[in-house]
């Protein structure tokens, strides 16, 4: 039991969803299709593409199971959060491969004819060379701005909107061209959260080079960013939606990259979770990709209990969830199932606490890892006690 002061209410203890694999299906043998429906955490299994996967070389941690798929898309659907002003995700991932997939081409820029001729590629014969619309260049075009071009298979293309291919030009003080950065047409999905009552037409996308709102036909909170995860590593993803104040926030092993972002004007309230994992999008996605997911874990609340690496909540880049299993009504006392996560036997880990603000203990209450269903409690900081 967390012993402590101001841990905020929780007017229900357990989470909406603790998903460990492991703890949700019982008799499944290695690579068997993830079951769907009523009896289970999620009503889809995108393309049946998901599977049931216990090599032990291929967990994390302590875990038994996660979800993989062998190449593509791996990813589970339609889940319903109910009372969802405010929705927390937060998940494991792992890729072997790059899910960005880009690549660097040299150009030459001719200033006479307001053309870039980009080399030869194996998505761009025969030395193409790109006009821009009206044979102008844009009055704000600048070293280091970013464009999108339409087609890159053809001789010629203009600029175009989101969300293609991404190309990046660089010009020296002499006009030419350094590089041209182009990323195969693909918009690929960690995450996409709906409105239950039109999960087509009002929700949220996190892609591999952008996140956004989308409340037909208008998109908000629209960031272009390049989300490319380290291969073969596991990364922690976390994902943020204050209905009421309209913002969104992102992170990957407790660094945002995408910080309050807000969504403004869109008529929406995100309550269901549409696909989480990777769902493959686009001519040139990556579809020979393996992924991995584990530990989804789900809640209406800010209100959550993690471990992490580090003393201060803000420099750790090692999360783990601990679930409520009771949580007081005056704030003073929470029990947790403690959850080890990937974290070794007799390493110290720091314990915080996320009240009902959203706001975490700065410093962490360091205890000691056993390997068992217990925690040794070194000395305390003010405010916070473990039993």
């Amino acid at each position: 039991m967390i012993s402590g002061i101001e841990f905020g209410t929780k007017t229900t203890a357990l989470p909406n969803l603790w998903d460990t694999v492991e703890n949700q299906y019982s008799g499944l043998s290695n690579d068997a299709k993830i079951p769907v429906g009523s009896d289970y955490p999620w009503e889809g299994n995108i393309y049946n593409a998901t599977k049931y996967n216990s090599i032990r070389s291929e967990q994390r941690g302590k875990s038994s199971a996660n979800y993989h798929s062998s190449g593509g898309v791996n990813a589970m659907s339609t889940h319903y959060v109910p009372g969802a002003n405010y929705l927390y995700i937060s998940w494991w991932w792992k890729a072997d491969a790059n899910v960005f997939v880009s690549d660097q081409l040299p150009c030459s820029f001719d200033d006479s004819t307001d053309s870039i001729t980009v080399a030869n590629h194996e998505y761009v014969e025969d030395n193409p060379v790109m006009f821009f619309a009206g044979g102008e260049l844009p009055v704000n075009i600048n070293p280091g701005d970013t464009y999108y071009v339409k087609n890159p298979t053809a001789d010629t293309f203009q600029i175009y909107a989101p969300w293609t291919d991404k190309a990046t030009f660089s010009f020296g003080s002499n006009g030419i061209g350094t590089n041209y950065v182009a990323t195969r047409n693909h918009s690929s999905k960690f995450l996409r959260v709906s409105d239950h009552s039109d999960i087509v037409n009002k929700t949220f996308s996190w892609t591999q080079q952008q996140a956004y709102v989308y409340d037909n036909p208008n998109v908000f909170g629209n960031v272009w960013r390049e989300n490319n995860p380290a291969i073969n590593v596991w990364h922690f993803f976390e994902a943020i939606f204050d209905s009421v104040n309209r913002t969104y926030t992102l992170l990957v092993d407790g660094v945002a990259m995408y910080d309050v972002i807000d969504w403004a004007g869109a008529d929406l309230v995100f309550n269901e979770i549409w696909a989480i994992g990777w769902h493959t999008g686009g001519v040139y996605s990556p579809t020979l990709v393996k992924t991995w997911m584990d530990d989804i874990y789900v809640d209406n609340t800010p209100s959550r209990v993690v471990i992490g690496n580090a003393p201060t909540y803000s420099t750790c880049n090692h999360l783990e969830i601990q679930p409520a299993t009771a949580w007081s009504s005056n704030g003073q006392s929470i029990t947790v199932i403690l959850n080890q996560g990937s974290f070794s036997d007799g390493s110290i880990a720091y314990l915080y606490v996320v009240d009902s603000d959203g706001t975490a203990n700065e410093t962490g209450y360091p205890i000691t890892l056993s390997g068992s269903s217990d925690a040794i409690a070194p000395t305390a900081p003010s405010g916070l006690d473990v039993s």
